[in-house]
């Protein structure tokens, strides 16, 4: 919903001060040709809540670098564009905001855009490194709503190095609603992190130098760290190579263990032929030596209409474990070319010794195709010591009966796989219902809707496909969503939720209709009751303007990692706040009370969603957030 509203809720929800203090950049002197020195000057002055205003132009600016940065919210009203003024970003580094040691950052830009000059930078040396968004050594960075395209480098990149600081690596940062579309190197580089979460993003259209990947998460350093990366309900397509990268060759048996987490997400048409990199949408690696340890996790993900493998690896059973958990890899390995199986594991070295290959697990995985290959081949080398440590369930639909090659591996240990192969799914019915009908924006309550299915055989996982339309404005309304959610192994239905973003702002009910669309080769063979209607509305009491409601009270930030800021209503009065954990366990919050504000200290709760509430009044206020 528009933005306008946003202004005067996030200059009170200000984690930095209970006396927040915002003004409009323009006022420091804004120009259409040039207004770089009215954007660093409002983000160096002494308010805490700066306000991108649109104006008649862009925001034409050089680059921008600045060290240190702290407690700043920076909100970028809809319509406005941060743009890269041509010929001005002619040094290897140059980035349109480039934040390093930066800490409690918050920019907003719903209906906002960064945009640089692609085409420009492709003649300059070392072209990789002009980032739109470059985040170095920072903690608490926090990204809502903006659009990033167009860059020299990367939409994105978070990490740390030593160059900078002692702490090599950037933490908590939250990524939500975020498009990264048309750059020139990746859509994000991720080198060093710990706490990231990156959620109802977009990734797309990268294009230009090496590695041309959605997300590349590669770090160039063993000291460097992947410790908490979590992707939920993300989209990789259209990228000139693979929608997700995982390069970890440049960590060692020294570095931490890493973690990352892929969740509900969704990969479709990545990579292209000039490309020169394995054709696959999802690319995994590791050091062939002394690999890291540690874990990655593809759960309830989809991969659908690639021309290419949907999983390359030469990653040995001494790395880290990867697993994936009722995903489904649908209508893949289009192109009848050698290499192109629908799982593809490459000897790591053809010339020195190397380890068994290994270290996966596929928990329930469903893969069709039509061309004529096995879904599974290691392609090893007299150099392959052999297979380990793998194991798998699949179902497989393809035409020709195909199952598993081992090409030139020596010996297998602990290696168990079971699949069926099939020509056509046994007879499913799909539908698509709501449950809840209504996102309220004001409390905050969800609308969900259900695929369910019915079939003799629930054996394997199932994507349930839908398009949306109606009034609402996705990424503004509510948050970007897929197309799909995976009826795991096992079970009939799979929930999903669309909540309504509060933006303070006064609007009708907004429709939204979910339809059901197919997934590829068929997977289903009828569908009744295939769409699902809901309304984004304000809120459902007798006022119409989006404040904060006797019921419920405002949390920010949320997720949060350390503290909370909770913004009652004007009449409330001091209490104890209690909280409770996801199991009902209830305890006292630790706050401090100013004004009409709380501020509590959550950095020692465990991650989880809690709910906080305040007896105020002889009222009973509740509210949620997210720990992470």
């Amino acid at each position: 919903m528009k933005l306008y509203g946003l202004l005067f809720l996030f200059a009170l929800l200000s984690l930095r001060s209970l006396h927040a203090t915002m003004v409009n950049a323009s006022t420091f002197g804004y120009t259409p040709t040039n207004a770089t020195a009215a954007f660093q000057n409002a983000i160096q002055s002494s308010f805490d809540t700066i306000v991108f205003d649109l104006q008649s132009a862009d925001w034409n600016v050089n680059p921008n670098l600045f060290f240190d940065l702290s407690n700043k919210t920076l909100i970028f009203e809809k319509g406005v564009v941060l743009r890269a003024i041509p010929g001005a970003f002619n040094g290897t580094g140059d980035c349109l905001l480039k934040l390093v040691r930066a800490s409690n950052i918050t920019i907003i830009g719903y209906g906002a855009e960064f945009v640089m000059n692609k085409p420009e930078y492709i003649i300059l040396n070392d072209s990789e490194y002009r980032h739109c968004l470059h985040i170095d050594n920072s903690s608490g960075i926090t990204v809502k709503g903006l659009t990033l395209r167009d860059s020299g480098g990367d939409g994105i990149y978070a990490g740390g190095a030593t160059w900078w600081s002692p702490q090599t690596y950037s933490q908590n940062i939250l990524l939500e609603d975020v498009r990264c579309i048309n750059n020139y190197r990746q859509g994000m580089s991720i080198c060093s992190v710990e706490n990231m979460l990156v959620r109802h993003c977009l990734f797309t259209q990268t294009g230009g130098t090496l590695p041309e990947a959605g997300v590349d998460i590669e770090p160039f350093e063993p000291y460097q760290r992947v410790v908490n990366l979590n992707f939920e309900h993300c989209s990789f397509t259209n990228n000139n190579h693979s929608g997700i990268m995982v390069a970890l060759f440049e960590m060692d048996s020294t570095s931490l263990p890493v973690s990352i987490r892929f969740s509900d997400c969704y990969l479709s048409n990545n990579h292209v032929p000039s490309n020169v990199y394995p054709t696959c949408e999802i690319q995994l690696s590791a050091n062939d030596t002394m690999p890291v340890q540690g874990n990655v996790l593809f759960e309830r993900c989809l991969i659908e209409n690639s021309q290419w493998s949907a999983f390359y690896s030469r990653k040995t059973a001494e790395a880290f474990l990867v697993e994936f958990s009722d995903c489904a890899f649908v209508n893949i390995s289009q192109q009848q070319v050698q290499y192109n199986e629908p799982i593809f594991m490459e000897v790591p070295s053809y010339t020195l010794p190397s380890a068994a290959l290994g270290g996966y697990v596929f928990d329930e995985v469903l893969i069709t195709y039509t061309t004529n290959f096995d879904f599974f081949r290691v392609y090893g080398w007299s150099t392959l010591a052999g297979i380990a440590d793998m194991s798998g369930n699949f179902a497989v639909v393809e035409p020709n009966g195909n199952g598993v090659w081992y090409q030139q591996v020596q010996d297998t240990t602990n290696v168990t796989f079971s699949w069926s192969t099939q020509t056509q799914l046994p007879a499913t019915t799909v539908q698509l219902n709501e449950a809840t009908i209504i996102a309220e924006e004001c409390t905050a309550t969800a609308a969900t809707f259900t695929g369910s299915r019915a079939s003799a055989n629930l054996s394997y996982p199932l994507p349930v496909r839908y398009d949306t339309s109606g009034a609402v404005s996705w990424a503004d309304d509510v948050h970007l969503l897929t197309g799909s959610i995976i009826i795991p192994a096992g079970q009939t239905t799979a929930t999903d939720s669309v909540f309504a973003r509060n933006d303070s702002f006064t609007e009708p009910a907004e429709p939204v209709k979910l339809a059901l669309r197919p997934t590829g080769i068929p997977l289903y063979t009828s569908a009744v009751a295939d769409s699902a209607l809901m309304n984004v509305v304000d809120c459902l009491t007798s006022s119409t303007a989006e404040t904060v409601q006797s019921t419920s009270f405002a949390v920010f930030p949320n997720p949060a990692s350390d503290h909370i800021l909770l913004l009652l209503p004007e009449d409330a009065q001091f209490a104890p706040a209690c909280i409770y954990d996801a199991a009902g366990r209830m305890s006292l919050l630790p706050v401090f009370f100013s004004g009409t504000g709380i501020t509590a200290d959550v950095s020692g709760l465990p991650a989880g969603v809690y709910c906080i509430e305040i007896q105020t009044g002889g009222k009973r206020l509740r509210s949620k957030f997210v720990k992470f």
